[in-house]
């Protein structure tokens, strides 16, 4: 399925590839008829995958050489060859630094977002803190993690007195209404706010 979606993508950068082929097989040697390759290369980034780049660089490597040996005669032989390197310096350069690029602005995106998210948790655990309802904060065994100044103040035990502790421990006395430690109970069990 993947690949039938890459599929028009892929046959876009291939006929590319075919038109910068028949150019430089049409013109003589010494003209750097491979540089063009590059446009494959720039095309190819904004595929989501780095492989899509790195096989269409080496495609175009491949090319660039074929077309050394098939293009017509035209100048000197170091002339030709220089320019050959140089046209597959220009690929795989602009691959290179194309996807450590891409892959700094992946990173600096990701931290972007863990910033927003982390700034949005302070906002609300400054929320929670200060907030007049009792908020408690319980692990999957239903053991306090957390309670806020509300719950302090409402019930008169501290963080440190209830960490550890059930709530119902805590919150049941003889003048204790049963019915609303039932519903505590069972809403700590079903993970309820």
């Amino acid at each position: 399925m993947d690949i039938m979606k890459k599929l028009p993508f892929n046959t876009m950068l291939g006929i590319l590839c075919l038109l910068f082929f028949y150019v430089d097989l049409t013109i003589p040697l010494g003209v750097a008829a491979g540089v063009p390759y590059v446009t494959v290369i720039l095309v190819s980034l904004t595929s989501r995958s780095q492989s899509t780049t790195i096989i269409w660089a080496t495609i175009c490597t491949v090319l660039t050489l074929i077309g050394y040996y098939m293009s017509p005669v035209g100048s000197e032989t170091w002339k030709v060859v220089f320019n050959r390197v140089l046209a597959i310096y220009a690929i795989w350069a602009v691959a290179v630094v194309s996807l450590f690029l891409k892959e700094r602005a992946h990173q600096v995106a990701k931290l972007e977002s863990d910033l927003v998210l982390s700034e949005f948790r302070a906002t609300l655990g400054l929320v929670a803190e200060y907030a007049r309802d009792a908020i408690v904060i319980t692990d999957k065994d239903g053991l306090v993690k957390w309670v806020n100044s509300g719950f302090t103040t409402l019930s008169g035990y501290t963080l440190d007195e209830t960490k550890g502790k059930k709530p119902g421990m805590l919150l049941q006395g003889p003048e204790t209404d049963i019915s609303t430690v039932r519903k505590l109970s069972r809403a700590i069990q079903d993970a309820q706010p």
